[in-house]
């Protein structure tokens, strides 16, 4: 059999003239396209010795402190605040004629001032003296009452020095209610108080005061020495059947 041969046309032989002139062969053309497309991919992907993290970076911690070291002002304890709807505590403010037990002094430059009924219960009481009422109550315009309405304090002053001085029980009786004896010096003008009986007062008055006279309804009645300085009204302590009726100047 005769053979055939095939020439190869114009255009192949310039393909392949150019190729062996660039020193490429097609096959490796291919492979260093192939190259370059991983190495770009290698270098657009994150590296993975440092990986990004998706979280937030932790804040920074604070440091425990030593024992015994002073807190920052901002986390000093405040004080507890008051319940809803709580009044803040009340601060104490002395009245006129405040006055304890264990306070031997009292204010003389006031001693015509008038107290009402609560301050000058509120003193007695304090002071730890007693109070009574033949009717329970004290309404000064009602007889069976003892009421300390309209009182001077100089007066309710010394009735507490009264207990202080002798160490004994002193109850009120009798105040500035009506149904007393009237004039200046009177109960109901603020000068005068009546004291309940009992062994000790009445030991304390008759043995410290000096006998005075004798009252026209028959009361004995008895009067502290005249004190040192310019001559003043000194006080009575008249002893009635039921109580000590004493005049405080």
């Amino acid at each position: 059999m005769a053979s055939i041969t095939m020439a190869n046309s114009p255009a192949t032989n310039r393909r392949t003239a150019i190729g062996e002139h660039m020193g490429i062969h097609p096959s490796w053309s291919v492979l260093a396209g192939a190259a370059c497309t991983f190495a770009l991919l290698l270098l657009a992907r994150p590296s993975e010795a440092t990986p990004v993290s998706r979280t937030p970076a932790p804040q920074a911690s604070s440091v425990p402190l030593a024992a015994g070291a002073p807190r920052s002002t901002a986390e000093a304890p405040q004080p507890p605040s008051l319940p809803l709807g709580a009044d803040p505590p009340a601060v104490a403010e002395p009245l006129v004629g405040t006055f304890s037990a264990t306070i031997r002094t009292w204010d003389t430059s006031v001693t015509a001032v008038r107290m009402d009924q609560a301050e000058a219960m509120h003193d007695l009481l304090s002071a730890g003296l007693g109070w009574k009422s033949s009717g329970h109550c004290v309404d000064a315009d009602r007889r069976t009452c003892t009421s300390l309405d309209d009182i001077r304090y100089g007066t309710l002053m010394q009735a507490i020095d009264l207990k202080r001085s002798s160490g004994c029980p002193i109850i009120v009786t009798g105040g500035t209610e009506k149904g007393h004896a009237g004039g200046y010096f009177s109960h109901r003008n603020g000068f005068k108080v009546d004291i309940a009986h009992n062994a000790c007062v009445d030991s304390y008055i008759t043995k410290t005061y000096r006998f005075w006279k004798v009252r026209g309804d028959g009361a004995d009645l008895y009067r502290p020495p005249p004190a040192p300085g310019p001559p003043s009204d000194p006080d009575v302590y008249a002893d009635e059947p039921t109580h000590w009726d004493i005049l405080f100047h």
